[in-house]
């Protein structure tokens, strides 16, 4: 318990027989007699505060009759009065002009005589008088309460209240919500199984409390209950009233102070030795202000003590959680209150920290404004070495004298680490947000800001912590707890972000618990590549060398060559030469893995470098990066080509035995130098820039003949080619293909064919200029089957190609090749099909020709007509888009509308709609 009321004596005078007192400000009490003199106290101006009041008037015969209640309304300056004669007012300022032949008027407001009570609203607008068979409603108007309505009641009403809107009465058995709109009622609570007189209070925050028994529930403007639990007295008491934030209660021998709170309501706050009350004040104007209590013989007065008082008081008890709802309590928040509130959060913490309540003390910590440095110092085992000499030196904190700090060697310690890993998420993000908005302040003198962000706190840096920083401290913290924790993904996903750890102790700590990925995360944040990569090689060459193995983290996040191909896809272009070193290593375990550093890298990376550089390390990747420069058709394309041939060439040579087949054994083998051969020959085909001559001279004698036929082609020598086609390889159909190829390549590039189905195998988009020598392919085909040999068989083949390509081969010529001794009658189909297809072009070129000239004639039929077309401009003739005038300017005539348009206006019109040429119609000159 606490003093949070403090009681004084305002007058002690045995005999005066005091009914009712009411207390109308700093300087004046209101006090009447059973006699019906009314006194008005005012306190001794010459005496110490809290010295009895005087006695400043002493009105006799002020009432009839005895007045038990007096009400003063401090918006209109009027006093209420209850008796046995009626309610009545009187104002409060008539009292300053009393003298010897003057008193103020008591005024009795009709139909009023013996009330049982009455009650003021909040505005002080309307008053309500329950008599013994009547409740009546009365309106201020003028100085005066005029009746506004009137309700007949079948019971007494001991209590009444206004609720908002409505009133709410306590008869004998029950409180009820009157609407007086429709004069129905509604049934609230009961009133208890006590025959004393029901007690209602209006409390702030529209609710009031209505006493059930000897308990005080709370119901809002609605009737309904608005707490579970109530506020418990010891017992019914005989007076009950509220000074906010406390409900006071008037017991038969001592007054009982009690908390308000909702948490707090069953706990007795105060207890004040006071005996004999007879009568309170009717209120203490919605629980602000102060309270007078009474006696025959003597008045007391109630006053709430400061609540900041009240909060030192609570906080040097230890009683933080009934200081910290006072604080909550308090409606004008000022600097000395967030002071108070924050060094209460923090002392609240330590005293949870002391029992092992982590949780909660990190909760407390975390609504103080105190610098994350003070909970850091409960927590040395976290910090950097020379913040954690710094912070043992300082003197321990007197409610920690007796505990021990966490330490993350301890495993009983784990609870700690785990509650304060939030707080320290929390406080960097909060730091961080502050540097962002500060990022032209100076960086200690931002954080220091940031730890007095209300203006109450010392800058912790003082106190020597080695110099470090805040920033730094929280995240070499963070690191820790995650290590503590184990909590392996929130430390890589913190260590891949930019970060401020301490890098000495985070090394040390890394290394001790085998965590390398990790070290090398902050490595690499750091830009220390070379340090990184090199661990990263012996993690995966040479792992038996690291003095504590690596950790299940670390060999899960490594997967062989992976972790250093990504580290080095991470590296921006500046760090060329840094890439191609590690790669080195990279090539003789993983050379696939290699490969896509290199094509990743493109173009940054140079092409030329990273062909040097393989050329030395990986010769077997140059073929497959070369592909891979080729598919993306940039840079010199002839040259990355002529030096694919010459590796592919080299690779296949190479492989090949002296049977012209590939080295070896399996079948994979086999299928390697196949895949070479065909991806040669495709460039054979296809490529431009390569030297036939010096190809054919590489070539072994005797082997790759479909090589040597190819460079054959491009040299022109079509007849040894075919020769290989027909003797080195026996293949009619490739000879057939290759003559295909080579005609239709010849006759699309002399314009000689007017239809056909393009080129069919063979054609291989070979560029060389085409001759005559070209179209007549199939005739140096024909020589070499009829020299191959003579027989049945053969010349019937011979005679069936011809027949078959009759549109491809010169039929003189090929009749002057023939044996002579070849019957006439075998050529019959030849002639036939040769005739035809004689026919057949003369037609179509007879055809052509009229088309042509049908053409002509229309093309000079429009010529004419255009030629035709004038456009006449006068002097007066403007653009239409300037509106200037034409004169001797470049126009254009608009097609849709036929008017002016100067040239110049026509191409800017045209540029803006991202166009041109289209809109306008003839080009003239003004004349």
């Amino acid at each position: 318990m606490h003093e949070a009321i403090r009681c004084t004596t305002v007058i002690n005078a045995p005999g005066l027989r005091l009914e009712a007192a009411e207390f109308c400000s700093e300087s004046c009490i209101l006090a009447t007699t059973s006699d019906g003199t009314l006194l008005s106290l005012k306190p001794d101006a010459r005496a110490a505060p809290g010295s009895p009041w005087q006695v400043l008037n002493a009105v006799k015969s002020f009432s009839r009759k005895t007045i038990t209640c007096l009400r003063y309304l401090r918006v209109h300056g009027y006093i209420l009065t209850q008796a046995d004669d009626g309610v009545g007012l009187f104002q409060l300022a008539s009292l300053e002009g009393v003298g010897l032949n003057s008193s103020p008027s008591l005024k009795l407001i009709p139909k009023t005589k013996n009330p049982a009570c009455f009650c003021v609203n909040k505005q002080e607008t309307l008053l309500c008088v329950c008599t013994k068979k009547k409740l009546l409603i009365f309106q201020w108007f003028e100085g005066e309460f005029t009746e506004l309505q009137e309700f007949p009641i079948s019971e007494t009403i001991k209590r009444v209240e206004w609720c908002g809107e409505y009133i709410i009465v306590a008869q004998k058995k029950e409180y009820q919500l009157f609407n007086l709109s429709s004069g129905a009622y509604t049934e609230v609570i009961p009133t208890g199984k006590s025959t004393q007189s029901p007690k209602i209070l209006q409390l702030p925050y529209n609710e009031l409390l209505l006493l059930k028994d000897n308990v005080g529930v709370f119901v809002g403007l609605d009737g309904k209950l608005t707490r579970k639990f109530g506020v418990s007295w010891s017992e019914q008491p005989a007076h009950m009233q509220v000074i906010s934030p406390y409900a006071i209660a008037v017991l038969k021998n001592l007054i009982e102070v009690r908390s308000l709170h909702r948490e707090s309501s069953h706990a007795v706050v105060q207890t004040i030795s006071l005996k004999n009350v007879s009568f309170c004040s009717s209120s203490s104007h919605s629980g602000k202000g102060n309270l007078l209590l009474g006696s025959q013989s003597s008045i007391h007065m109630l006053s709430c003590v400061p609540l900041l008082e009240q909060i030192q008081q609570l906080g040097k008890s230890g009683e933080f959680e009934e200081a910290l709802r006072l604080c909550d309590s308090m409606s004008d928040e000022d600097h000395v209150w967030r002071i108070t509130k924050s060094g209460l959060h923090q002392r609240y913490g330590w005293a949870l920290f002391a029992r092992k309540m982590y949780t909660e003390a990190i909760r407390q910590f975390s609504l103080s404004s105190k610098s994350p440095r003070h909970v850091l110092r409960l927590y040395p085992s976290l910090l950097p070495e020379a913040a954690r000499v710094a912070v043992q030196s300082l003197p321990k904190l007197v409610v920690l004298k007796d505990c021990r700090y966490p330490d993350r060697s301890e495993v009983s310690d784990v609870p700690a680490f785990k509650a304060l890993l939030p707080y320290l998420l929390q406080q960097r993000r909060k730091i961080l947000e502050f540097c962002k908005e500060k990022r032209d302040s100076n960086r200690r003198s931002s954080f220091g800001v940031l730890e007095n962000n209300d203006g109450l706190i010392e800058d912790a840096v003082e106190e020597g912590w080695g110099g470090i920083d805040l920033i730094q401290l929280v995240d070499t913290g963070l690191l820790h707890c995650f290590l503590v924790l184990e909590d392996w993904d929130q430390m890589l996903k913190f260590l891949q972000e930019k970060n401020n750890v301490d890098i000495a102790e985070a090394e040390q700590v890394l290394q001790k618990k085998g965590h390398y990925i990790e070290l090398i995360l902050l490595y690499r944040q750091l830009e220390r590549h070379h340090e990184a990569l090199g661990m990263l090689k012996s993690l995966v060459i040479r792992p038996d060398t690291f003095q504590v193995p690596p950790h299940e983290s670390t060999i899960n996040n490594l997967k062989g060559t992976n972790a250093s191909i990504e580290y080095l896809l991470y590296l921006d272009d500046q760090h060329e030469d840094l890439v191609l070193e590690h790669s080195k290593w990279i090539v003789q375990y993983d050379p696939q893995g290699a490969f896509r550093i290199f094509t990743y890298r493109y173009p940054s990376l140079s092409s030329e470098k990273v062909l040097e550089h393989l050329k030395d390390y990986a010769p077997g990747l140059r073929i497959k990066y070369l592909e891979f420069l080729i598919s993306k058709e940039g840079g010199d394309l002839k040259g990355l080509q002529d030096k694919l041939i010459i590796l592919l060439l080299d690779e296949v040579v190479s492989r090949l035995g002296a049977d012209g087949r590939a080295g070896g054994e399996g079948q994979d083998a086999k299928e390697e130098v196949a895949g070479y051969r065909e991806r040669l020959q495709s460039l054979l085909a296809t490529s431009e820039g390569f030297s036939p001559e010096w190809l054919l001279s590489q070539l072994p004698e005797g082997h790759m003949l479909e090589e040597r036929a190819l460079l054959l082609r491009r040299l022109g020598k079509h007849r040894e080619a075919l020769g290989i086609y027909i003797h080195g390889l026996g293949s009619e159909d490739l000879a057939l293909r290759y003559c295909e190829g080579v005609y239709q390549s010849a006759a699309g590039g002399n314009g000689k064919l007017l239809s056909g189905d393009g080129g069919g195998p063979g054609a291989g988009g070979l560029s060389q200029s085409p001759g005559d020598g070209d179209l007549n392919v199939y005739l140096d085909l024909m020589r070499i089957l009829l020299e191959s040999g003579e027989g049945e068989g053969r010349m019937g083949r011979i005679l069936d190609l011809m027949t078959e390509r009759c549109d491809r081969i010169d039929l003189v010529q090929v009749l002057g090749i023939l044996p002579e001794a070849t019957p006439l009658y075998e050529l019959i189909e030849y002639l036939k099909a040769s005739f035809s297809h004689s026919l057949q072009e003369r037609k179509k070129m007879s055809i052509l020709k009229s088309l042509t000239k049908q053409e002509a004639l229309q093309v000079r039929s429009e010529l004419i007509n255009h030629q035709k077309q004038s456009v006449v401009v006068h002097p007066e003739s403007v653009c239409k888009f300037c509106y200037k005038r034409v004169q001797n300017s470049v126009f254009v005539v608009d097609k849709d509308d036929g008017r002016l348009i100067h040239f110049v206006c026509h191409r800017r019109k045209e540029q803006q709609k991202g166009g041109g040429g289209g809109g306008g119609g003839g080009l003239g000159e003004g004349k």
